[in-house]
């Protein structure tokens, strides 16, 4: 893959006079050229963190795509081990809190409802 020719690092924001749009430039400022405008200072501050964070990295695409494979797997693994070691000491998981208490929120309800039906309230 032949690397794409671009405005090196690192990179900087500037609003334009009329405050309409944010200029994106190459530090040293140069004296012709922006790189390119945003339209809003939180796009440009985005687009300008992304590039100068990324910068020396030959496919910043296929980086962040490892990253994301490798934090998924580990992630993955982690609650793996977390759900083995909570388990042999008898600990249940928030996961499965969560669906005990909804459980027993059911069960509480069904048990009022036939309570409800076996004992009707009197008539006026």
């Amino acid at each position: 893959m032949t690397p794409a020719i671009h405005s090196p690092e690192p990179w900087r924001t500037e609003t334009s006079p009329e405050g309409r749009w944010v200029e994106i430039y190459s530090a040293p400022k140069p004296a012709v050229e922006d790189v390119a405008q945003a339209s809003g200072l939180a796009n440009a501050a985005r687009i300008v963190a992304c590039v100068n964070a990324l910068a020396g990295t030959e496919d910043p695409e296929a980086f962040i795509e490892g990253l994301r494979s490798t934090l998924s797997h580990t992630v993955d693994h982690l609650r793996k081990m977390l759900e083995k070691v909570a388990g042999s000491h008898g600990i249940m998981m928030k996961t499965d809190q969560d669906a005990a208490r909804n459980q027993a929120r059911r069960a509480d309800a069904l048990l009022s409802k036939i309570r409800a039906a076996a004992n009707p309230a009197p008539a006026p």
